[in-house]
């Protein structure tokens, strides 16, 4: 069977995508048409060998047909968020080198120096929200096509359904939604508005979309807007990851999808398994609200001691760990690091978990420094590094709400300019809302005995603010 991105014209005059023009209506592209404008942009690019191509990533056509054309001609695509900085995409260029750079449509020659790419490398893609950090998760063209099928084969996607995108088209979740949808010739509608606009809504309904997919806070908003209260009767399921969302939520939406013929997925992924390595069923979500539930088809999970042993109790915390055929190459950043991966079989997650008596896995926390907000990951460490290169010092705590900042001031610093500096630019640089964000002027920052960082104090004075 040929993976789900090749000869898309097989699915013929089915619609494929369709996206507002500035008048407000709408036009359809058929999978025929699809597939010649992908045929259009490789004989653009005539590109001499596999290239890297650089992806600025908009919810739009220019962006599917470049992606898609990148994967048939077998062109490593590495995707970069719209919201980057100049600085940003300067420091992307210096890491990797990409050949071309593509946006919207217009691709511009950038490094003409050819190098040596592992064969099996399709796609990079950043772990680290809008930092602009270098390190990406370098993905296979096996890692894509096994997790889109493996999706496929538990979200009851038809090929009459009508998606629409809601989350960034370089968000691995995101990205995961077009392509389960492309596997089965259904229906991609490319929306840009947020879910607090009346434009959402209006799409929502006109185009009789089958399925939405949404973090946390795109339910928290949703809710809010009396969601729960909309028959919305085109809609089938509807599914949440990117983030642990909150019990009462979880059952609110779960009791929605009961009461008007629907299924609620929430789902637990990660960027490093091309996306999704876990799912709850619904039926089981009134009394699980909290679980994660089993591995995806192909996949498998395993819990870890500290000691590396494999844990076979129930109950029983340790570190998650899971094996399939979707997990990442490796990572990398830069171009030298492209050229070949070790063959990974297993991915350490960094998540604590244990699972119950029916085999059901919950998340209890996690081992390494980042957070979840709005659905992008964000690295503790990197936030303060971001920090320090301001002549800023700081720690960074947080949750998958508030991302908390301790900020040592100078005695005869102004301090109200200063936390007013520090709430703009990360803001800006993280591509979050400000209130998600709280800031505190520290006069020490807190050390343990043995003279490293101690967070947990920082959380406890930070928590008081």
């Amino acid at each position: 069977m040929a993976a789900f991105y090749q000869d898309l014209s097989r699915w013929g005059e089915a619609v494929a995508v369709s996206y507002a023009t500035s008048s407000g209506t709408f036009t359809h592209i058929t999978y025929q048409q699809l597939q010649a404008a992908c045929d259009q942009f490789i004989e653009q690019l005539n590109a001499s060998g596999r290239s890297l191509i650089g992806i600025v990533c908009h919810n739009n056509l220019p962006t599917l047909v470049a992606y898609i054309a990148c994967l048939q001609a077998k062109h490593p695509a590495l995707l970069i968020d719209a919201s980057y900085s100049e600085s940003q995409l300067d420091s992307l260029q210096a890491h990797f080198a990409f050949h071309y750079l593509v946006d919207s449509g217009t691709v511009t020659p950038i490094h003409q120096q050819r190098y040596v790419f592992d064969k099996r490398l399709a796609l990079l893609l950043s772990t680290s929200g809008s930092t602009g950090s270098p390190k990406h998760v370098a993905l296979s063209y096996q890692n894509i096509e096994a997790n889109t099928q493996s999706i496929c084969a538990y979200l009851p996607i038809q090929q009459e359904d009508v998606t629409l995108t809601t989350l960034p088209f370089n968000y691995s979740y995101g990205l995961s939604v077009i392509n389960t949808h492309l596997a089965k010739g259904a229906h991609v509608v490319m929306n840009q508005h947020s879910v607090v606009s009346k434009a959402f809504w209006q799409i929502l309904e006109t185009q009789k979309v089958s399925s939405i997919a949404g973090v946390p806070y795109t339910y928290e908003m949703l809710l809010r807007l009396g969601l729960t209260r909309k028959e919305l009767p085109f809609l089938k399921y509807f599914t949440q990851a990117g983030g642990k969302l909150d019990e009462k939520r979880v059952r609110m939406l779960s009791e929605y999808a009961q009461n008007n013929s629907k299924s609620f997925f929430v789902m637990y992924g990660q960027t490093e398994a091309s996306a999704r390595m876990a799912y709850m069923e619904p039926k089981k979500l009134p009394y699980k609200p909290q679980s994660i539930g089993k591995a995806i088809p192909n996949g498998q999970f395993s819990l870890n001691t500290e000691q590396g042993e494999i844990i076979t109790h129930p109950n029983t915390v340790g570190e998650l760990v899971y094996q399939g055929p979707n997990v990442m190459l490796g990572y990398a950043q830069n171009t030298s690091e492209l050229a070949y991966f070790d063959e990974l079989s297993k991915l350490r997650t960094g998540d604590l978990a244990y699972f119950d008596d029916e085999g059901d896995y919950f998340i209890a926390g996690r081992l390494k420094r980042f957070v979840k907000i709005f659905g992008k990951r964000i690295a503790l460490d990197e936030v303060e590094q971001l920090l320090s290169t301001k002549g800023v010092e700081t720690y960074a705590v947080g949750d998958d709400n508030t991302l908390r900042i301790g900020v040592l001031l100078e005695k005869d610093a102004d301090e109200n300019e200063r936390l007013s500096n520090v709430l703009k630019w990360l803001t800006s640089e993280l591509s979050i809302h400000h209130s998600t964000i709280k800031v505190m002027a520290l006069d020490h920052l807190p050390r343990t005995a043995n003279g490293k960082p101690d967070y947990e104090a920082l959380k406890h004075d930070l928590l008081k603010s």
